[in-house]
């Protein structure tokens, strides 16, 4: 069953640019490529059930992300832990 979940910077969490992004969460063992298109800027998960949608600010740091995924079971945890430990949030909606 695929998710999208909305995790945001907000006041208090750790300001990190895309590539510093992809960085943290290949440290973590999820390995990820940053691509860019006329959508946005995206982290891409290795087999392609999750990929990454991020809002990025006039500094060059990201401020929110959307993630697109297929794998509930295991890498979204991971995922959701990353992000926690840089003090962002997940919202409740979007």
């Amino acid at each position: 069953m695929p998710a999208e979940l909305f995790i945001y910077r907000g006041k208090t969490g750790q300001a990190r640019t895309p590539g510093q992004l992809r960085d943290v969460l290949s440290a973590a063992g999820l390995s990820c490529q940053l691509e860019s298109d006329k959508y946005g800027i995206w982290l891409v998960f290795d087999g392609g059930l999750t990929n990454i949608n991020l809002a990025v600010e006039a500094d060059g740091t990201a401020s929110s992300a959307l993630v697109h995924t297929e794998d509930i079971t295991g890498r979204l945890d991971r995922l959701l832990g990353v992000f926690s430990e840089l003090g962002w949030q997940v919202a409740d909606t979007f």
